[in-house]
């Protein structure tokens, strides 16, 4: 699963995930936009450069699992006790008091469940890559996508056209557009709302949906958003070199988005 969460020591966010989690949505952003095909090219009109701006999220998470990010580990749920290599401190019972269950491997009532021997690298933590990102860049990924995602259908009707094409790749192409492709459109789903999530508990609910009611009110954003205003906002607020992000300066810098 795919985590956004704001950085509590530094500016920006982290985007966090396993390989898997990472390597799913690089791909699902990549066939979504159209730039992972037969054709190669932006299946929404008007939205080339727009897409291909996407990719520079998909390079955060290329250089990720290259090892050129952070790892960070998380609790999975898993406790150590749950395992038969596991010693605590003496509770006053004597084993040769307690029953044990049917297969005569763990006394009835005690916290073993598992053989250590069975599962050897098994811990309380997996571990995840962590990608640093400025709160302005991930906003500006999950806007482009949320708006493309109203036009998904553009996208189901692009992988239909590999279907219908008698070529090497046809079952796999089949087997991506009967059910593959929804889990993709939510793969991205999920990193839009999670992204908005996170900007929504820091700028508080009534920045947030002042930002997003003048978002919606602008017609295919994908496609009549300025690009160089955009990034122009992005870079100036990285000049800033600001250790903390503020909600008023983030929300000002966001604004010149819908501009």
């Amino acid at each position: 699963m795919i985590y956004v969460e704001k950085s509590k020591n530094t500016n920006g966010v982290f985007l966090k995930g396993d390989f898997f989690d990472l390597d799913r949505l690089y791909f699902a952003i990549f066939k979504f936009t159209g730039y992972h095909g037969m054709d190669d090219r932006c299946v929404f009109p008007g939205c080339a450069a727009i897409c291909e701006s996407l990719l520079g999220l998909c390079y955060e998470m290329r250089h990720a699992w290259q090892g050129d990010r952070g790892l960070e580990q998380i609790y999975n749920g898993i406790h150590n006790e749950w395992f038969d290599d596991y010693r605590e401190i003496d509770d006053g019972i004597d084993d040769n008091e307690l029953d044990f269950d049917d297969d005569e491997r763990y006394p009835v009532g005690s916290l073993l469940r598992f053989s250590r021997a069975e599962f050897p690298e098994v811990n309380e933590y997996n571990t995840y890559f962590s990608i640093h990102l400025s709160f302005p860049e991930v906003v500006y990924y999950a806007l482009i996508l949320s708006d493309l995602l109203d036009k998904k259908e553009l996208f189901f009707q692009a992988r239909e056209t590999f279907v219908e094409q008698p070529e090497p790749q046809q079952e796999l192409n089949k087997e991506y557009y009967y059910f593959e492709a929804e889990i993709d459109i939510a793969r991205i789903t999920i990193f839009v709302k999670q992204t908005l999530h996170t900007l929504y508990r820091f700028v508080g609910e009534d920045k947030y949906m002042t930002f997003m009611d003048d978002f919606k009110k602008i017609n295919e954003f994908s496609v009549n958003c300025n690009m160089g205003a955009m990034n122009q906002a992005m870079e100036d607020y990285a000049m800033k070199k600001y250790k903390q992000d503020d909600p008023e300066t983030l929300m000002r810098t966001l604004a010149k988005y819908l501009k």
